[in-house]
């Protein structure tokens, strides 16, 4: 699992157990926002929710936590296989920690601002009980009046009577009541906090929000980071593979060319040989065949050729026809492109397809017609000497198959191409040589 071992598959379990926590965690909010009318509504599902044993480690405080603790993990593997730059690690760290260095919001910040010094809240300052007592001291209300001090003294508003000394349970039960109101007070001071702060938040446009451009932010940066973790993980991954072809068409080659000095140098068991190199070669092109499947971009024209060549000998003709095509539309120049042409035609004659091996001769003999790109920068030397070649090899294919009437004609017009030569002796010995052939097979 997860491609990496068992460090890298405990990785990548933990972070999934963390995306799962995420979830519910996002489907928990999404839930409580369409069931609730308010702020306060919201607070008491929220209550109820994280009442549930359990729900606030796995769903809030902890196993979240491990998506991104499994996601640095792995960055830092992929450093250390080199599949990644050095710096990506920091680069992923710093971004898991910028949530953590946003302000938060405090309900402190709100905190109406204590009483003075010598006030309590609910309670009397002591010197209003000192005048009180002072005022009631110098009033007597059984002095001397008459009858209108008397109807005066009957509208006059008495003043409160002396504090009457408390008991000790009284002074108690007294501290507690204050104690609660206090508690209520704090209570509702943290209500009144909390729906203005939401109050803010609603009329506050997001782009404003500290908190909500920071998320944001990290949001981005991690997206940000694993694309180009990715990017470069797969490049590093192609170039590997670019590396392991190479080496398997090296190593193919190679086995051909120790089949041949083994056939010279030990004639007598060169069978028993041959056989066994025979067995490698046919492995290491089908393992060749199905890298280029995975880099199809990155390969070129002359490797398509050279392992749809080797395909197509082995018994894997529908694939090595697949790479021949690939090998025919990524040609470079006339060589590459005819000399797919003609394997392909090779094949068609094999398999008694004459007619598709015939047009396919004819079509890598019309290569500079067909290809204007490949004529431009080619001699007149070069096509006519190409126009010989292609009829020699046209003649052998159809001696090949006994068509000797078709083999005759082709060699006859090898033979007169050799006139548009300026310099014909270097493919005068190769026409003399297929006319000998011809003739021994169809005489």
């Amino acid at each position: 699992m997860a491609g990496g071992g068992a460090f890298a598959t405990v990785s990548a379990s933990l972070g999934m157990a963390g995306i799962v926590a995420l979830v519910a965690q996002f489907g928990i909010d999404i839930v409580v926002g369409f069931l609730s009318a308010d702020h306060a509504a919201m607070s008491g599902y929220f209550d109820r929710v994280q009442a549930v044993p359990g729900v606030s480690i796995v769903v809030y405080d902890a196993v979240p936590l491990l998506f991104f603790v499994a996601q640095l993990a792995l960055i830092v593997q992929l450093a250390v296989q080199r599949r990644v730059k050095v710096w990506t690690p920091f680069l992923v760290l710093a971004d898991l920690m910028i949530p953590f260095a946003a302000p938060p919001t405090r309900s402190s910040d709100h905190v109406l601002p204590p009483p003075p010094p010598g006030q309590q809240t609910g309670r009397l300052p002591a010197y209003h009980c000192l005048l009180g007592e002072r005022a009631f001291a110098g009033f007597n209300p059984f002095m001397e009046m008459d009858a209108g001090d008397t109807q005066s003294f009957r509208e006059t508003r008495l003043p409160p009577p002396p504090p009457i000394p408390a008991t000790r349970d009284q002074l108690t039960a007294l501290r507690a009541t204050v104690a609660r109101l206090e508690e209520e007070l704090e209570v509702r001071g943290r209500e009144i906090d909390t729906l203005q702060a939401a109050e803010t938040r609603r009329n506050k446009p997001w782009w404003r929000d500290t908190t909500t451009l920071v998320s944001v932010g990290a949001l981005a940066l991690t997206v940000l980071t694993v694309f180009l973790s990715r990017v470069d993980a797969g490049r590093t991954d192609d170039a590997a593979k670019r590396d392991r072809l190479t080496n398997m068409i090296q190593r193919i080659t190679g086995l051909q060319r120790e089949n041949a000095e083994l056939q010279t140098k030990y004639p007598a068991n060169w069978q028993t040989v041959a056989s066994v190199l025979n067995t490698d070669r046919v492995i290491l092109t089908r393992q060749a065949g199905e890298l280029i499947k995975q880099i199809p971009d990155l390969v070129n024209a002359t490797e398509y050729y050279a392992v749809g060549l080797e395909l197509s000998r082995s018994g894997e003709t529908a694939l090595g026809r697949e790479m021949l095509d690939e090998a025919v539309k990524r040609a470079r120049n006339y060589l590459e492109y005819t000399a797919a042409v003609r394997q392909q035609a090779e094949i068609r004659y094999g398999l008694d397809d004459l007619a598709a091996g015939r047009a396919l001769m004819a079509r890598a003999g019309k290569v500079f017609e067909e290809k204007q790109e490949f004529a431009a920068g080619t001699s007149a030397f070069l096509r006519a000497s190409h126009a010989v070649d292609n009829e020699v090899r046209w003649a052998l294919l159809e001696q090949a198959v006994r068509q000797c009437v078709q083999a005759r004609e082709h060699a006859a017009t090898a033979r007169r191409q050799l006139s548009r030569l300026t310099n014909p002796d270097s493919y005068t010995q190769l026409v003399t040589n297929m006319e000998k052939s011809v003739a021994k097979a169809c005489d």
